[in-house]
């Protein structure tokens, strides 16, 4: 087969272009810093790529799970904390007033008073986290009223527990239902009746029967803070295994699609220098012809 100058033009072209592409590929890369800017670039290490960007994807909504579950405890715990304080407040009104030496304008003003920390513990009991009210269950609407006449202290939560997602398997329940402090709302409207009431049979109630039930209610109050603080605990917890798994995500990641500088500013280096010497060479290669002598 005869090579003619035209083929030996063509064939070193063609090589030149080659060489000017890779170029161009390896320099992509070193100035994006990503080895893989399009599917060709690696098809095996494309799918990797849309595999770990999915596990990445799951973890961040499984760590907006947490920070939610989070926010929702750290509600529940303030709210519980405002209801102990006036819990110990109402205990200290009782007492005050069990020995049956205060004026009947002295009890009216306990009275008075309670009912008033009653309202402040409904109000604490419908705190919110976000739009969602931490003591109703799923409902909608505030597990607590204040407003009616008479008073109406039961709890008006759906009963439906409020559950968040943290993983594979991994789910906790974060909500408290409002219907756990309907004791302690009753005992602390006993109390009130009676002092209102003031009879000496009232009087002997107060020391004989409400206290002992408002030393109950704080038990409770305290089994619901041991749940808080345990609830609080595994959500640290599994928040903890997230940020670990997306760091290791985060890694293979860009082990699969980022740049190895120092692999591919040599590769580079080495084009750069075949670029040169087939420039060289194509130079050689087209020779002048006839035609460029009759035309300069």
């Amino acid at each position: 087969m005869r090579i003619t100058q035209s083929m030996l033009t063509a064939r070193s072209l063609n090589d030149l272009q080659r060489s000017a592409t890779d170029m161009a590929a390896t320099s992509q890369q070193v100035s994006s810093g990503k080895r893989i800017s399009q599917p060709s670039d690696d098809a095996i290490g494309t799918g990797d790529a849309l595999r770990y960007r999915d596990q990445l994807s799951g973890l961040a909504q499984y760590r907006d799970n947490a920070a939610s579950a989070t926010s929702w405890v750290s509600a529940t715990d303030s709210a519980v904390q405002q209801v102990s304080d006036i819990s110990q407040r109402v205990r200290e009104l009782a007492l005050s007033g069990a020995n049956g030496t205060m004026d009947a304008s002295a009890r009216q003003a306990v009275a008075t008073e309670i009912g008033q920390l009653i309202n402040a513990a409904k109000d604490a009991l419908n705190a919110k986290s976000g739009d969602a009210y931490v003591f109703a269950g799923t409902a909608t609407t505030p597990p607590f009223d204040t407003t009616t006449t008479p008073p109406d202290d039961t709890s008006h939560d759906d009963g439906k527990p409020v559950i968040r997602s943290l993983g594979p398997g991994v789910s906790v329940r974060v909500d408290t239902p409002g219907s756990t402090f309907e004791g302690l709302l009753a005992t602390m409207r006993s109390l009130q009746t009676h002092f209102q009431s003031g009879t000496p049979a009232d009087l002997a109630a107060v020391s004989s029967t409400d206290l002992g039930n408002l030393d109950a209610a704080a038990d409770t109050l305290s089994g619901t803070f041991a749940t808080v603080g345990a609830t609080q605990n595994r959500i640290d917890a599994a928040d903890a295994r997230l940020s670990d798994a997306q760091t290791t995500v985060t890694n293979l990641l860009s082990g699969v699609e980022d740049t190895d500088y120092a692999t591919a500013l040599t590769t580079l280096a080495s084009q750069q220098a075949g670029y040169t010497a087939a420039l060289k060479s194509t130079a050689a290669v087209i020779q002048p012809s006839l035609l460029d002598y009759l035309t300069s």
